[in-house]
């Protein structure tokens, strides 16, 4: 008899997966970065959880409505699913980090010598102006508006050829000024 994560994982392969996902999951070692960025409890893998949440987007749906629907719905809860996303344990930069680097190897493999790429630090401001008890919420300026604004400041690091940008890493950035 399976195990329940060999049920499942069958499940997600089999009915919720694209072909496009598939592939794109093996060419970036998608289970990889997440075996080795993300703790994993007993129960349902990491990569099961990821993946379902990841698909929801391209099927417009949100977790509930998805869950509620009885079609194709997810052998896992709605805890597992908050659990998942607010665990301390998973590091998300060094995740995102190992995801671009991937991605980017295989842009280069298809872009001609000629073509260079370039880093991209962009430094824009996150307005949270309707925010009121935020976490670490400051005012900050914002230079195309000439104003003081409540949000942060986000710094973000990125990779382009001049056709595709690939974020690589990214911080929100606060001012002296917390709220």
């Amino acid at each position: 008899m399976k195990n329940l994560n060999d049920r499942h994982d069958s499940f997600l392969v089999g009915r919720l997966l694209m072909p496009e996902f598939q592939v794109f999951c093996k060419t970036v070692s998608l289970r990889e970065a997440l075996v080795r960025c993300c703790k994993n409890k007993q129960g349902f893998t990491v990569f099961d959880v990821f993946c379902t949440l990841f698909i929801l987007v391209f099927r417009q749906r949100n977790f509930w409505r998805w869950s509620v629907s009885g079609k194709d719905t997810p052998a896992f809860g709605r805890d597992t699913v908050y659990r998942f996303l607010n665990s301390p344990f998973h590091n998300w930069r060094k995740f995102l980090a190992r995801l671009a680097l991937k991605a980017i190897a295989f842009l280069v493999s298809l872009t001609s010598d000629k073509k260079r790429g370039v880093f991209v630090v962009d430094d824009s401001v996150y307005d949270k102006n309707r925010s009121k008890k935020l976490e670490l919420l400051s005012t900050v300026y914002d230079h195309v508006e000439q104003r003081f604004i409540r949000g942060f400041r986000m710094l973000t690091l990125a990779f382009t050829d001049g056709i595709s940008l690939i974020p690589m890493d990214f911080a929100l950035l606060g001012s002296k000024k917390i709220l």
